[in-house]
């Protein structure tokens, strides 16, 4: 009986094995990127790639080859590779979808995990983080979906986890990175005409428990070498259930070259009371982010 039985669940075993090896693969691969290209299609982005794979085993694995985006017919963006992998494990004992995902462009590459709630209800939970290393993030089109014509390259790590979906005062995670080459091209922004402005390097260290984010060293450039913009924030977020209310706790030190002051003509008339004798500007940042409030310092 035992014998009769082990060898029932060794060839149940075998056929389910061969039906996996035989799954039509180029009809999934065609239904995951037809999906993917719809969702970039409904936020205005058109994707278009060399090539696609699929992996099934030992993991899932499905890899995109050399992607261009274009927004209106323009190419906002590209990629070398682009793969993603669920956890199929994780996401089945959970309320969240959790998969790892990779992005290399050149010799950058973005690596890291994310997870995001089934249904968005209020108690489902969300994740993010990333190692990159040497990564343009300007290549991959994200400053342009968000309406931002610049390039950066990122190194460093990222983890933000929001234990309460869209509540801010559950967040918890650190940021270490590092921003050199940062470039952005004359375009108007809220109103604002902004001109090109360059910036060697930058770091973005912070950390958010309980509550609260803590900005250690959020800067670009630095002051005696700026080329065109310097800016440093350090102090602290009290987060709420609701970002707009958080109320701030900052001290911020900027400044502009003589060249983009050119484009901000009452740039010294509206921070004339932060200025200081070195012509950079320090006001703290009070308030909330709805109404926040500058007072002046340092002069």
């Amino acid at each position: 009986m035992w014998k009769k039985l082990l060898w029932t669940l060794i060839i149940l075993v075998f056929l389910l094995f061969w039906t996996l090896v035989k799954l039509p693969d180029d009809r999934i691969r065609g239904h995951l990127l037809t999906f993917i290209e719809s969702t970039l299609d409904s936020q205005g982005i058109e994707l278009r790639t060399e090539s696609s794979e699929l992996r099934l085993f030992p993991t899932i694995r499905f890899k995109l080859v050399h992607g261009i985006l274009r927004k209106e017919g323009t190419a906002v963006g590209s990629f070398d590779t682009f793969s993603i992998q669920p956890h199929l494990l994780h996401s089945l004992f959970s309320s969240s979808i959790h998969a790892s995902y990779a992005v290399e462009i050149g010799k950058g590459k973005a690596s890291g995990t994310l997870s995001f709630p089934r249904s968005f209800q209020k108690k489902s939970s969300a994740s993010f983080s990333l190692d990159a290393v040497h990564f343009n993030i300007g290549a991959t089109g994200l400053p342009s979906v968000l309406g931002v014509s610049a390039q950066a390259t990122l190194d460093g790590t990222l983890a933000l986890e929001m234990n309460v979906w869209n509540d801010p005062s559950t967040l918890i995670g650190k940021s270490a990175l590092r921003i050199t080459g940062l470039i952005t091209e004359p375009q108007s922004i809220a109103g604002f005409s902004v001109p090109k402005l360059e910036v060697d390097s930058g770091e973005i260290i912070f950390q958010a428990q309980k509550g609260t984010m803590t900005l250690t060293n959020v800067h670009l450039s630095k002051l005696d070498s700026f080329k065109d913009l310097f800016l440093k924030i350090q102090g602290d977020i009290h987060l709420g259930q609701n970002l707009s209310l958080s109320t701030l706790n900052l001290h911020t030190v900027c400044a502009l070259s003589e060249t983009a002051k050119k484009s901000f003509p009452l740039i010294d008339t509206l921070l004339s009371a932060g200025k200081k004798p070195d012509d950079s500007y320090a006001f703290a940042i009070n308030g909330t982010f709805e109404q926040p409030i500058p007072t002046p310092e340092g002069t």
